[in-house]
Formats: structure tokens, sequence, C-alpha cells
């Protein structure tokens, strides 16, 4: 019964050899049960002669491992966090390796500990993407928060242009109302694709030039109705059927 039992904890263990850090199970004691493959490599000793020996021994500081695994086998801690130094043996590599250590339990007995080690470079440059990702989050969230609040004002002006639209006697001040309508009608398509999720590039096209300058015209005449003339000449080259000019 109990080698079945540690033949199924042999099994489980395996699935550590998938994961780029260095692991390894240990007694409370600090003696070694299973290194996975990353820790074999990072100290240059096979997985035979990491299990005959305690994993104490390959720390430059052992008390510090050897508090935590105490304490997690205790039950005082689920998890153990501490920076340390990973002695190696590994030719030309002899100077020993930064480490982020994590102790925590397996199972409800505390007899079996892993230890997890990450290189302080690769736990830093993961607490850089985490804090990237959290970061870009906040952004998306700030971003629709300030759609939403544009989104109100710009109906209410739409809906206030249209009203003034319908009581102005001129044609010409009438125009004025088309302008608010328009530019508020494009401001609220660009509220809309800040809300909407992240799609294709926007293709850019051929346009009419004889629509943009019409649209410039309308917007400078609306600010400067008065001591402003508007000039449009359009070559035969430049002709189009969907254009206006005013002269």
């Amino acid at each position: 019964m109990l080698r079945s039992q540690e033949s199924a904890e042999a099994r489980a263990w395996e699935s550590f050899d998938l994961l780029a850090t260095m692991v390894a199970v240990v007694n409370p004691d600090g003696s070694c049960l299973y290194a996975n493959a990353g820790l074999e490599t990072m100290i240059g000793q096979s997985r035979r002669s990491l299990v005959k020996s305690s994993l104490l021994d390959w720390f430059r500081e052992p008390a510090q491992l050897h508090e935590a695994i105490q304490a997690v086998s205790r039950n005082e801690f689920a998890t153990r966090r501490f920076e340390g130094a990973l002695r190696r043996s590994v030719v030309g590599f002899t100077d020993p390796l930064p480490v982020h250590v994590i102790v925590s339990q397996t199972e409800p007995t505390h007899q079996r500990i892993l230890v997890e080690m990450l290189e302080i470079e690769q736990q830093t440059r993961q607490d850089r993407e985490e804090r990237a990702m959290g970061q870009a989050q906040i952004t998306k969230e700030l971003i629709r928060n300030l759609a939403h609040e544009i989104k109100n004002p710009l109906g209410g002006i739409r809906g206030a242009a249209q009203l003034l639209a319908m009581d102005l006697p001129s044609p010409e001040l009438t125009e004025y109302t088309q302008v608010i309508i328009h530019e508020a009608d494009r401001l609220q398509t660009l509220v809309d694709r800040l809300l909407a999720p992240p799609r294709k590039p926007h293709v850019i096209g051929d346009v009419n030039i004889h629509e943009v300058c019409e649209r410039v015209r309308a917007l400078v005449l609306a600010e400067h109705s008065r001591g402003l003339s508007w000039n449009v000449n359009k070559t035969p080259r430049c002709r189009s059927s969907g254009a206006t000019a005013s002269n």
C-alpha cells in the first residue's frame, strides 16, 4: 500500500518537469524526495543525486530555507517566500544563482513540502509583465468610463441642435445646427469605437476632396461668419458629381 502511494506521488510529480521553474518536493527535514528537470539543469546534478541529498545543502544560507520549511510543515503558514542563493556545480557557472523561493504545502498532512525557485531576473520580468497588464486594465477601464461620461452630453447636444433647427427661420442659421449635429455624430462614432472590442485597423481609401473642402467651409463660416470670403475653383480634372462649390 505504501509503495503504491509513493508510486502515485511520483507519477503526479512528473508533471513538474513541464514547468520552466525549478521545483523540488522535500520532507520537513529538507531531504529531497523529487527534483524536476529544471532544477537538475540549473544545479548540474542528476535527479538521483539530488534525491539522495538535502535541498538545504544547495543553498548558500540554508537556515532561511530550513526555517521556512519547518514553518510550513507545522501549518504556521500555507506559503512562505524569501530571496536566496542557489549553489551550482555546472562547469563555468560556479557563482551562486539568486533565486526567489516559494515554500508551500502540498497535502493535508504537511509532510510533503513544495519548494519552487525562480531566477530573480525571471521573477522581475514576471512582476513587470503583471504590472503592465494591470496598468493596461486600469487604462482600459478609465477609457470606458470616460467614454460613457461623454456619450450622455453628446446626445443632449445633438438633440438640442435638432430642436433649434426646427425653430430657426433662416436656412443659413440651420446650416450651423447641421454642423453641430454632424460634429456630435463624429464624436459619437469615436466614442463607440473606444467602447467596441478591438477590430481590424481602419482601411484608408480614396476620398472626395470637394466634400472635405465643403466640410471645412461650413466649420470655418460657423466660427467666422463675417469678413471672410470663400472661393472654390474646380478644374475639369478634379470635378466630381457629388461635390458642391461656393463661389
